[in-house]
Formats: C-alpha cells, structure tokens, sequence
C-alpha cells in the first residue's frame, strides 16, 4: 500500500512539473517579441578621388509595415580626411532596388527630410525586368560637383517608407536588397 501512495505521489508531482513547465514555455512565447532597432546615425562613407565606380549594398532585413519611415545616411565625399582629389569631379549617384516588397523611397541632400522645406532629390524611378525577368526599380539624382580645392562632403539621407497598411502575413520575411553606386568622372 505504501508503495502504490508513493507511486501515485511521484506520478501527480511529475503531472504538476510538466504542467508547469508547459504553462511557463506557453506563457514565455506568447509574449516573446522579435523586433530590431535600425540606427540612423551610421554613416558610411564613399569617396570620390578620380574616375571610378563605387557601389554600397544594403540589405533591409529588419524592415517592418508603419508609420514612420526607416532612414539611412551615408556620405559622399572628395577627401579620405587626408587626401582631396586633385581636380573637379562629377559623380551620378544611382540608387538599385529590388521590388520584393512595397516601398516608397525618397532621397535628401544635406537636409532632413522632416526639415522644413526638405526637398526630395530624386528625379527619376523606373522599374523594369533584367535579363532574367527579376524586376529592378533604379532611383536616379542629378549630377554633383566636387571641387578640388578644399575638402567637400554630401550627406545624403535615404527614406524608406513602407506602409502599415502592408501588416500582413504574405510580406513577412521578405528581404529587399539595396544598391548604392556611385559613377565618378573628371569634369571637363
């Protein structure tokens, strides 16, 4: 008899343990949250010293439907911090986009785009299909200026809106890849 009390206590003690380890690994993800801070003041940096084309891949991972926009910096410059090119050089900046997801985008130079008067840069968007048929939107500016007299530097900001309206389950893990070139020639 007491061996049958015992066995039945181990059993029911057993019982709880696994109802609480099963209530606390429920309560523990429902309420787990996957989320990811993108941070607007990395900068990255490209430099035009002579005829050449650079290009800057993002990849937005970590992008999600809302409100605000996610914004990117990055520069653009005629010096390293040591060396300044030697002559005026224009550069053609070109912004490639994969169309996996529904974004709007817009592109600001050496202002915030929540500034007052801010003025959206981009002065061309087409979407068209590769030789592949993957289709490609290219975001295009006007032409920019350096000098070679003394250090210069373009800050651009790179708004990326994706709508709340988007909060759906068909769009989620999608990834859109982003490439930023830069085509430099010497001015003549």
């Amino acid at each position: 008899m007491k061996k049958s009390n015992s066995l039945i206590i181990k059993l029911i003690l057993l019982l709880i343990c696994l109802f609480l380890v099963f209530w606390i690994v429920q309560i523990t993800l429902a309420k787990y949250k996957s989320s990811a801070t993108i941070n607007p003041n990395i900068e990255t940096a490209l430099y035009v010293f002579k005829e050449d084309y650079q290009e800057l891949e993002l990849t937005l991972s970590d992008i999600y439907p809302r409100a605000e926009p996610f914004t990117y910096l990055f520069t653009i410059s005629n010096t390293d911090g040591v060396h300044v090119c030697e002559t005026y050089v224009d550069y053609d900046l070109k912004i490639t986009t994969t169309t996996n997801l529904p974004l709007r985008y817009e592109i600001y130079l050496n202002e915030e785009y929540n500034s007052t008067n801010a003025q959206n840069i981009i002065i061309s968007s087409d979407i068209r299909p590769d030789e592949y048929g993957t289709y490609f939107q290219t975001i295009t500016t006007e032409t920019q200026t350096f000098g070679y007299e003394k250090a210069q530097t373009n800050t651009y900001q790179l708004v990326i809106y994706f709508p709340e309206e988007y909060k759906d389950v068909s769009y989620q893990d999608i990834k859109e890849a982003i490439t930023i070139g830069v085509d430099a020639k010497q001015k003549m």
